[in-house]
């Protein structure tokens, strides 16, 4: 699937995270058993992913869940109290650290492991994203019965669909809506 996600986006883990239940999948379920975590962790670069665990997955699921909430809460004050209960659950506390030449703001968990390194990282980021472009930037997906999610950071701040996939198939069904309805 070809994703609108930019890479290198700091919220596209997070993103990542929360469509790892995909209802357009024969299995919803992305992040099956410890393997399935271990390799989303090595595909987002994460070190110690060899040392995920069934408490980790289990962490990692519930995290993703209650994510996928912050997501789909339409009122603001709820999704932002949403988010803060993960945030101070994550224990994410803003740390530099170098990249290369330069220096880079992570947020580090107070325990260690990769499912609580994951969790930080992404509460963080969906933070920092509604910071800097709003609650209206959150957004699932239209494209029925698709609910996986996305950040829109699009100019118009008008996107719908969280892949190309999915706003081609609601193109689809409305030009086939139309030539229904259309008498010549």
């Amino acid at each position: 699937m070809i994703e609108f996600q930019q890479a290198g986006d700091p919220v596209a883990i997070a993103v990542d995270l929360a469509n790892t239940w995909d209802t357009l999948e024969s299995q919803h379920e992305q992040l099956r058993e410890v393997a399935d975590l271990r390799a989303f962790l090595e595909r987002h670069a994460y070190s110690g992913a060899a040392a995920a665990d069934e408490r980790d997955l289990a962490r990692v699921r519930e995290f993703r869940d209650e994510l996928r909430a912050v997501f789909a809460e339409p009122d603001e004050d709820r999704a932002a109290m949403r988010l803060n209960g993960l945030l101070e659950r994550s224990g994410a506390v803003p740390q530099l650290v170098p990249e290369g030449e330069e220096w880079a703001l992570r947020h580090t968990p107070v325990g260690s492991g990769p499912s609580a390194r994951l969790i930080a990282a992404a509460s963080a980021a969906v933070a920092e994203a509604v910071s800097a472009l709003g609650w209206e930037r959150l957004g699932t997906c239209e494209a029925a019965p698709c609910t996986c999610v996305f950040v829109d950071r699009s100019r118009s701040g008008t996107r719908r669909y969280c892949c190309r996939l999915c706003a081609d198939r609601a193109a689809t069904a409305a030009y086939r809506e139309r030539r229904r309805g259309d008498p010549g």
